[in-house]
């Protein structure tokens, strides 16, 4: 029997792109699939064009919420979906028509049932136009503990829009409300409760750059500072299963945003993250990273 995938997508005045977004999943070659088009209170025409498609496409389903932001509305989609896998679009971008075709047959491969998928992106619109991401990994399947060396070490996207998790795992999640960053951590957090990765050597998603959501990346420090709080806020929740591969995802974090941001924050900002991290790492892990976090810091000076 075919897997059903629910297909998540916020929506905030998005009238200019949403058409083609829309598009881009009810005309996928996988045809099982539950399509969630949830409205965060806009104030355009996206209204219009939800309900359009859905009287046109029994797969559709149609939520209009007040505004809380697209943490809110993906967290609003989860609740509501009811697919063995779940899969994020943003409302501006758009699928590659035959990228859940294969991912699926992919999926139906592997003899861990409970694996995320990740699939390539590529940038379109800006100056990166073009940009594929992820760049070809070394092998298609990777186990929990290697999945985890790569996101702790930048080597595969944060966002959750190019991955299928399955349901069951990221059904118990959610995204944190009102900050920035919210990919990042429910990303590892989901990737942690995997059983491992498969990676599908396909572009599957068009990015787009410099519009909308897309655009709140222009906020650097807001980002940064959002980030860093996020990985405290969870640790601080016990919500993390792994606390040494995230100590390492949350270091790495932390040392490129002392490197390239510090020009948004001030000293007492990153002595106050580094005093954090440091109390949550084991003796060899303290040695190993804090001596490369002082350093920068005192540069700063």
């Amino acid at each position: 029997m075919n897997k059903l995938i629910s297909v998540i997508i916020p929506i905030y005045n998005a009238e200019e792109f949403l058409a083609d977004c829309i598009e881009s999943v009810i005309n996928q070659t996988y045809t099982n699939l539950e399509i969630i088009l949830v409205n965060d209170g806009s104030n355009d025409l996206s209204e219009e064009i939800c309900l359009t498609y859905k009287a046109k496409d029994t797969r559709i389903k149609y939520f209009f919420k007040a505004n809380g932001g697209i943490s809110s509305t993906r967290n609003f989609g989860l609740q509501h979906a009811t697919g063995d896998y779940i899969s994020f679009l943003d409302s501006d971008d758009f699928l590659d028509l035959d990228i859940y075709r294969k991912a699926i047959a992919l999926l139906r491969t592997s003899e861990q049932k409970d694996k995320t998928l990740l699939f390539q992106y590529q940038d379109f619109g800006g100056k990166s136009n073009g940009n594929i991401s992820p760049k070809k990994l070394p092998k298609q399947s990777f186990s929990k503990n290697e999945v985890l060396d790569l996101l702790a070490n930048r080597k595969i996207n944060e966002a959750v829009w190019n991955k299928i998790y399955p349901s069951h795992i990221v059904k118990s999640l959610s995204f944190l409300e009102g900050r920035l960053s919210e990919d990042a951590i429910f990303n590892f957090l989901a990737l942690e409760r995997s059983s491992g990765l498969l990676f599908l050597d396909e572009v599957g998603y068009l990015y787009r750059i410099g519009h909308s959501e897309n655009a709140l990346t222009c906020n650097r420090k807001r980002l940064h500072q959002d980030m860093l709080e996020n990985c405290s806020t969870v640790l601080e929740q016990g919500i993390v299963l792994h606390t040494q591969p995230f100590n390492r995802f949350r270091y790495r974090h932390l040392r490129h945003i002392i490197r390239k941001g510090s020009q948004h924050f001030d000293q007492a900002f990153f002595k106050k993250q580094i005093n954090s991290l440091s109390t949550s790492l084991s003796p060899m892990a303290r040695l190993r990273y804090m001596p490369v976090l002082w350093f920068y810091y005192i540069r700063l000076k």
